[in-house]
């Protein structure tokens, strides 16, 4: 007898029996109605100094990507393959602590807590400098409509307010008058301070129309309204919140994001919960203290459809751990991956006289001359390895692992397995059974067994009340999409 068990979407916080999904899918990812493989990261150029604390990628009137970087005493811009200090000062970022990033027009705006807010103006060769006396230093910064807006700020006439958000001059990032002047007033500069049973403000999501500022427990929606109020202020959800500062990802006007009660979207207006029974509880039980929730990092894969998040666990300082949401499709898949930092970057670009830089040889180089990285303006996700040099998602395929359902391939009693075909499209795949008699019982996982090379098949003789095979897939494959079980009934109850 043949049963087809097909590789359906990822549920690993549900019991393997009865589950509607899959209890593994592992570096692998989800598109086109299909697991397909994870590429490694891939670094090459300069490292920087020190760890990598934040990340931004922007692009100048002609469309060039410049990549702007800021570790703990420095701010950096690369064009190619090296970095230029681009630093006004020696800066102070805790070790903890962070660099957001914003770019308005032709000015990037960069914030850090520590010190005042600075600007630069992308590609006039120019360092970082000061944004204004008047604006507040701030642990975050967006783009609501024609406004920056900081948020956590602290400054000498407030002091220090992590509930607060105030925002700039309409249409000027670098003009912050004092509040509550006339000058402020006609030029529609103001403050907010938000409710502080709802923690701190811990991030802000850019928007046009309206733009949401998001605390540890709440979200509330900023929409620009002109006049006397400026903004119709709003917080719609009052329950869930940003775990940690680079916990979400913005696509259009939705984000997706990581509350300390699991994966959410929300569009504006409603919450919707996107993890719950399938990634929720394993994430959140693996995650380490609160200091690992300044460690958990969002990227966007536009041309995929994917959101990597990157988070540690325990005690790690570095996260090694993915999960990556195809927000699409609506389906999970899990990875591993050390890096220091993650975020959405864009490809840089470069001539074959620039690949000199890179390496000496075409033929030594380690990343295709096919990669996304060789070419300008596409975005990618990208990061930093715990050496502090840069990469992206381009390397070597990693060895995928999926677990199929677990079945009673013979309902009442036992069946004998004799094979099983996975249905992958390339790659180099073997198959392990994991059986067990009674659910009271713990899986029994047996040894891989490869193909046989004529069937396409890795053979068996397991009898047991429930199968399910975990398939593992090296050397990089193009689609897998489930397994043939080939069984015989054995009576047995």
């Amino acid at each position: 007898m043949k049963q087809t068990v097909p590789f359906s979407g990822l549920h690993q916080d549900l019991p393997a029996l009865g589950n509607p999904g899959m209890t593994q899918a592992h570096n692998c990812v989800w598109t086109d109605g299909c697991y397909k493989q994870l590429l490694a990261l891939s670094t090459t150029g300069d490292a920087l100094s020190n760890r990598c604390q934040g990340a931004f990628a922007g692009r100048d009137e002609d469309g060039n990507t410049i990549l702007y970087v800021g570790d703990s005493t420095k701010l950096y811009q690369r064009n190619s393959t090296a970095w230029t200090d681009k630093s006004g000062t020696t800066y102070s970022t805790q070790f903890a602590g962070f660099w957001k990033f914003k770019q308005f027009e032709s000015t990037v705006i960069a914030t850090n807590y520590n010190n005042n807010p600075q600007k630069i103006t992308i590609a006039d060769g120019g360092n970082f400098s000061d944004l204004d006396s008047g604006a507040p230093k701030a642990k975050h910064v967006g783009i609501i409509n024609q406004f920056v807006f900081l948020g956590n700020t602290t400054d000498t006439t407030n002091g220090t307010v992590p509930y607060r958000v105030h925002w700039s001059a309409i249409g000027a990032p670098d003009d912050w008058p004092a509040l509550g002047t006339s000058e402020a007033s006609e030029k529609q500069s103001d403050a907010e301070n938000l409710n502080p049973a709802y923690g701190e403000v811990m991030g802000i999501s850019d928007g046009e129309r309206f733009g949401l500022v998001f605390q540890e427990t709440a979200i509330t929606r900023f929409t620009y309204v002109g006049g006397a109020a400026i903004f119709e202020v709003e917080t719609f959800e009052r329950s869930r919140g940003l775990i940690g500062p680079f916990a979400f990802a913005q696509i259009g006007e939705e984000v997706i994001f990581l509350s300390s009660s699991g994966f959410f979207k929300t569009n504006g207006h409603q919450v919707v919960p996107i993890g719950l029974g399938r990634v929720d509880d394993v994430v959140l039980t693996n995650l380490g203290d609160e200091f690992a929730e300044d460690r958990i990092y969002a990227a966007v894969d536009l041309l995929n459809k994917l959101v990597f998040f990157s988070y540690p666990t325990g005690n790690e300082t570095n996260p090694t751990n993915l999960v990556i949401y195809n927000y699409v499709e609506d389906k999970w898949t899990t990875g591993a991956e050390t890096v220091e930092f993650l975020f959405t970057s864009k490809t840089l670009g470069y001539t074959l006289d620039q690949l000199d830089s890179v390496s000496a040889s075409i033929d030594a180089l380690n990343i295709s001359l096919d990669s996304s990285i060789w070419e300008g303006g596409r975005d990618q996700v990208a990061g930093f390895n715990t050496s502090h040099v840069f990469g992206d998602l381009s390397g070597s395929a990693k060895t995928a692992t999926l677990d199929t359902q677990e079945a009673a391939l013979n309902h009442g009693g036992k069946a004998m397995v004799r094979g099983v075909r996975p249905l992958v499209e390339g790659g180099t795949a073997t198959v392990a059974l994991l059986t067990r008699n009674l659910q009271s019982s713990s899986k029994s996982a047996g040894n891989a067994v490869s193909l046989n090379s004529r069937t396409g098949m890795a053979n068996f003789r397991s009898r047991a009340r429930y199968h399910s095979a975990r398939v593992s897939i090296a050397g990089g494959f193009t689609r897998a999409f489930g397994a043939d079980f080939e069984f015989e009934v054995c009576g047995e109850v």
